[in-house]
């Protein structure tokens, strides 16, 4: 039995335990909640009082059946029905897809459907509530960057509206801010200006003392401030032994064991002038693409890196041609390099993930290759097709692979099974094309930005056939569309009619100039020369 001093002391330091677990609780509430407490609240306004980590450490049961009730509630809206252009991300949020509630926050700003279409104070208020909420989902599964926007909804919320520990909250959240070398992307892909710098202040910290803690709004102007890489190389290889590869392989490897080249965007309205001038008819498409460079550069973002995109339409429309076309320019600019596969014949994942090492036909990934061959860290990467990629479980499937490469957070640490070394690979660009969106994983759709690319006009004649005859040119080496034999004026006129009736496609267009050309070039070869 201890001492009356012993036990004075016991006591006293239960007090002060006891007064720190008060004075804890009084700065977070949430940490006395339980779950049926946090059930009994209003979903739509945790995010004014819970911060999202404290959902997925003990609330995960609740987590779980409120993710299912809000994404009922967002599929209410009419592009969130069958084949609505939001139905791939209302059902990829239903699944718990972080990026999903991202993009969801998108589809919560059309709120019209509370209060029966009420478009008064209350219906604004709780659409703004839905759309908090759904960056509030994407944090509690994983997604960092929506930190930000939910950190800025959080300083506007009206006085009356703040909870106590509204200071707490802000710092906590702010606390968990993504920390990223090149913070300008994750504002670019949620579309978010860039705020003032701050002034850069003399740090007179001793060795013994702990950095201070940034929290709220200069938390969030840290996030959006340009600290992208510095210099005009990057780290690709994150991890991995590459000394016992296979020559061919080390070679690949040892490349990518050296900082790569960074490439910066290219001139918006250059871009966008010469591919006007050569899809004319896909003038909205090239319009949005170039938005995006704007928005870059006025953010002040310095590696070129496009949102993951989808160029799809109809067959015959040029989707392949533009994509090829546009990387092409953006090289041509300084821009990034680029390759091109096709989706079609892919089966497996092996050519996106590279053929592990035991086995004889061990090859290093496209996307490790490309980057070796081009010397480049963020390349453009084409992939005609996409909606036409095969294959099972067995071997991997390649749509299941895209979805760790095209969201930036998990293609940062991407394995490569071929080189067994982990790259990074959150700077390259990837655009698609497809015919039918349907063909895409859901999970996948959900973090792809479909451009809708309509077919060439009667009008747009003149510019398909230089177009179809540059092409040609290039194909066999020749110096231009000029060196090509000329069409028989009457040949170029039926083409003209059948094109402006309807009654030829531009793919069908390309075969049959195709072949009067090489008729025309046969013609001029049988001629007798003198």
């Amino acid at each position: 039995m201890g001492t009356s001093d012993e036990i004075g002391e016991g006591l006293e330091r239960e007090d002060v335990e006891t007064e720190a677990a008060n004075e804890a609780v009084r700065r977070r509430p949430w940490l006395a909640w339980t779950a049926g407490e946090v059930r009994a609240r209003d979903p739509l306004s945790l995010w004014r009082t819970l911060p999202p980590s404290a959902m997925w450490d003990a609330f995960r049961p609740v987590l779980d059946e409120m993710r299912l009730n809000v994404a009922n509630l967002l599929a209410r809206t009419e592009v969130a029905q069958p084949g609505g252009v939001y139905e791939a991300e209302v059902t990829a949020a239903r699944l718990g897809d972080a990026i999903a509630w991202r993009q969801c926050a998108r589809l919560a700003r059309q709120g019209a459907h509370w209060s029966g279409g009420d478009k008064g104070p209350m219906a604004h208020q709780r659409a703004v509530d839905l759309r908090a909420t759904c960056f509030w989902m994407a944090i509690a599964q994983g997604d960092a960057w929506s930190h930000v926007p939910l950190l800025s909804m959080l300083a506007d919320v009206d006085y009356a509206d703040r909870p106590e520990h509204y200071a707490e909250l802000l710092s906590q959240i702010a606390g968990d801010l993504p920390d990223t070398s090149d913070p300008a992307a994750g504002a670019i892909a949620l579309g978010l200006p860039r705020l003032p710098r701050t002034e850069a202040k003399t740090d007179c910290r001793t060795a013994d003392e702990a950095p201070a803690r940034v929290t709220g709004a200069e938390a969030l102007r840290a996030a959006l401030d340009d600290t992208a890489p510095k210099g005009t190389r990057a780290k690709v290889l994150v991890a991995g032994d590459i000394s016992n590869l296979p020559s061919h392989m080390r070679r690949v490897g040892e490349a990518l064991r050296e900082p790569l080249a960074i490439r910066e965007w290219p001139d918006p309205e250059c871009l966008r002038e010469r591919l006007t001038a050569e899809f004319p008819w896909c003038a909205d498409v090239i319009a949005r693409i170039c938005m995006d460079i704007h928005l870059a550069r006025r953010i002040g973002g310095k590696a070129f890196r496009l949102a993951p995109t989808v160029f799809v339409g109809a067959p015959g429309a040029g989707k392949s041609r533009l994509a090829l076309r546009m990387a092409e320019l953006v090289a041509a600019e300084r821009g990034p390099r680029f390759a091109t596969a096709t989706g079609a014949g892919m089966s497996d994942n092996r050519m996106l993930a590279g053929t592990a090492r035991g086995w004889a036909t061990a090859e290093p990934g496209w996307v490790s290759r490309t980057m070796s061959e081009t010397m480049c860290s963020n390349p453009v990467l084409l992939v005609d097709e996409l909606d036409k990629i095969g294959g099972g479980d067995a071997n991997g499937r390649a749509q299941h692979t895209l979805i760790s490469l095209t969201e930036a957070t998990t293609a940062r640490r991407f394995s490569d099974e071929g080189l067994g070394a982990v790259i990074d690979a959150s700077r390259c660009t990837w655009i698609f094309t497809a015919n039918d969106r349907k063909g895409i994983d859901p999970v996948l759709r959900a973090r792809l930005r479909f451009l809708s690319v309509p077919l060439p006009r009667p009008q747009d004649f003149p510019v398909l056939i230089h177009g179809i005859c540059r092409d040609l040119a290039a194909e066999f080496g020749g110096a231009g569309p000029d060196a090509l034999p000329e069409l028989m004026p009457e040949v170029a006129a039926a083409l003209e009619r059948g094109f402006r009736d309807g009654r030829l496609s531009a793919r069908g267009l390309a075969k049959l100039v195709r072949r009067a050309i090489e008729g025309a070039a046969e013609a001029e070869a049988a001629q007798p020369r003198h």
